[in-house]
């Protein structure tokens, strides 16, 4: 089943808090926290828990694209006549995933902060009691910027 698309307010709170949180970089570096996997799990962990609704991969993609992120992939052309990527003959990657999955999409990046979208993450989650005094310090604030960013819309 095709997900759903997002709603006008839905969009907004997304674009919004991406302005806020997640600016582009000018780097095209890859690294599996900018990964459009990680991103649009960690992005729906945090949407779930602090504005009550779900982001799935589709959702991030189509948004950030909208708002002109740059996208780019591990050996792969972006086609934006039929919005995929195809592999370059160079690519060699490989991933395991679900058979119905499109190897056309595969491994897309985008010029957000990687360190960001790792520290959002650790938002959705209890942290380790051995975890270091300043990172726990670190994403208590993110946590209270969030909730004060949720509060203000």
């Amino acid at each position: 089943m095709k997900n759903q698309p997002l709603n006008s307010d839905q969009k907004i709170i997304f674009q919004k808090f991406c302005n806020v949180f997640l600016p582009p970089t000018n780097n095209k570096r890859k690294y599996k926290s900018n990964e459009l996997d990680y991103v649009s799990s960690s992005l729906n962990r945090v949407f779930y828990q602090n504005f009550g609704f779900n982001l799935s991969r589709d959702h991030v993609r189509d948004n950030f694209i909208e708002m002109g992120y740059q996208i780019f992939t591990k050996g792969g052309v972006w086609d934006p006549d039929e919005k995929k990527f195809k592999p370059s003959a160079s690519s060699t990657m490989v991933k395991v995933v679900a058979p119905q999955a499109d190897p056309e999409t595969l491994y897309t990046y985008f010029n957000i902060s990687p360190t960001m979208i790792s520290s959002l993450r650790r938002t959705t989650v209890k942290l380790q009691q051995n975890t270091n005094e300043s990172k726990r310090k670190e994403i208590e604030d993110l946590k209270d910027k969030i909730r004060e960013f949720a509060e203000s819309i």
